[in-house]
């Protein structure tokens, strides 16, 4: 899916609550609001996203992304510019796979200002041979 979610708020996901699988590609997710995830809650679930960015999202946990025992890729995508209590960039409590993905600038005034996570063999930065 190409497209653009932009200045939304809501209590979780402020631009995407996904309670499905999910798949983007060359999309925004900027500007938007919520307790838990400020981009993207992602609520046991497979997500994939490919050239896209994430940026500018404002939340108390997960700024950018809120994985919730979830599954999710990402690929050569740009996460920035988020904002939260913890995990200005990510908050994770599932599996997260990077490839090729910038997480920078991100802030969080308590813990975790580029990614946070309570389970620690589920982050996964990779960048594949």
């Amino acid at each position: 899916m190409r497209t653009n979610i932009l200045s939304n708020t809501a209590e979780m996901g402020g631009g995407i609550n996904s309670k499905g699988e999910l798949q983007l590609y060359q999309s925004r997710v900027s500007n938007n609001k919520a307790e838990i995830g400020g981009g993207i809650n992602n609520a046991h679930c497979v997500i994939s996203m490919v050239s896209s960015y994430i940026n500018e999202n404002k939340a108390t946990e997960g700024g950018g992304i809120y994985n919730n025992h979830g599954i999710f890729d990402i690929f050569v995508t740009q996460i920035n510019s988020n904002t939260a209590s913890y995990g200005g960039g990510i908050s994770n409590y599932g599996l997260i796979n990077m490839y090729f993905t910038t997480v920078t600038k991100n802030h969080a005034s308590i813990k975790g200002g580029e990614f946070t996570t309570t389970l620690p063999s589920t982050k996964t930065s990779q960048q594949p041979s």
